[in-house]
């Protein structure tokens, strides 16, 4: 999944990003409704950029783009003003997947943050990857299957910056490969977007039999985030 500054990017409709930004299985998608999830990821942002002080040296830049995804999401901003939005995010890329969830990591710390859509999202995410890694690492089969082979790909994908030049053609490689990953059965039978349903589902359910402790919280949610 995936979180609202991951979502913003795809927002930009990067060059090289049609398979990360426009496959189901790759977008943020928590139980909650994605407005609510949205709005709480705006509060973190807000939360870190009020901070008087912070180690990150990219914090003018983050704190930049996440104004500017602000006036973006404002249903007053015109088309015109959107397009020039558009223009100054280019200037403050995304950051890094893993520095946008150590920001909302550290804002779900605060007890009163810890039931907000953003922070129970980021639990079960948690959840999920521990799931998934269980599972794609239980059987040769399991890590052969469909829904094991293109995790893998989308977290090779996911370490690799949008700004580093020097890494295009890599991504261009793993985006080719996910996309055909993703293309219909030759002859016929279930779309690969049902077979890692079926997979998701299979290894959810032997997780949960494992794990009587999530009952009511990863286990009571009908998909995986």
């Amino acid at each position: 999944d995936y979180a609202d500054m991951k979502i913003a990017y795809c927002a930009t409709s990067p060059a090289g990003a049609k398979t990360l930004c426009s496959t189901a299985a790759s977008r943020f998608s928590p139980s909650g409704s994605s407005g609510s999830v949205t709005s709480s990821t705006s509060q973190a942002m807000e939360w870190f950029c009020a901070k008087e002080s912070s180690e990150l040296a990219s914090k003018d830049s983050i704190c930049k783009r996440a104004s500017l995804l602000k006036q973006m999401r404002d249903a007053t901003t015109t088309p015109d003003a959107k397009k020039d939005l558009l223009k100054q995010l280019k200037e403050h890329p995304a950051p890094a997947y893993g520095t946008t969830q150590a920001i909302y990591a550290d804002f779900c710390k605060i007890k009163t943050n810890g039931e907000l859509p953003l922070c129970t999202s980021l639990r079960r995410t948690a959840e999920s990857k521990k799931m998934a890694s269980w599972y794609c690492a239980s059987s040769e089969e399991a890590k052969q299957g469909l829904w094991c082979r293109r995790s893998e790909l989308v977290a090779k994908l996911s370490k690799l910056p949008f700004t580093d030049s020097s890494k295009a053609e890599e991504r261009k490689a793993i985006s080719a490969q996910l996309s055909s990953m993703m293309k219909p059965t030759p002859g016929g039978g279930p779309s690969p977007s049902k077979q890692m349903s079926d997979e998701i589902s299979k290894a959810k359910k032997s997780y949960c039999e494992m794990h009587a402790e999530l009952k009511g919280t990863y286990c009571a949610s009908p998909n995986p985030p």
